[in-house]
């Protein structure tokens, strides 16, 4: 298990700095992900359901973490060969911690 940062998009397309006809805001925003780095943490994880969860959580005043199996890198454009065995042991990991 790694301690990293999860950046969180609301959205998949653009907000995740992909393009289809449209340019994005930010052009190079997998590039200055790839590089940020905050308190000897990089980037491990993006994604786009932390943000609603987050965003829930604290409009009820509740507390909330979440945890995430990396199944791809985006900047290499590799891929976990068995994700669903990924998830498991990962699942399986938390549930003996907690």
């Amino acid at each position: 298990m790694f301690k990293g940062i999860t950046a969180t998009a609301n959205g998949f397309y653009g907000p995740q700095g992909r393009t289809l006809r449209l340019s994005t805001r930010v052009p190079d925003m997998n590039e200055f992900l790839k590089r940020f780095e905050h308190k000897n943490h990089k980037i491990l994880n993006f994604e786009m359901e932390t943000s609603a969860l987050y965003g829930l959580s604290a409009l009820l005043g509740h507390h909330s973490c979440t945890v995430c199996a990396v199944i791809g890198n985006r900047f290499t454009n590799t891929f976990s060969d068995d994700y669903k065995k990924t998830v498991a042991n990962l699942v399986q990991k938390v549930l003996r911690r907690i």
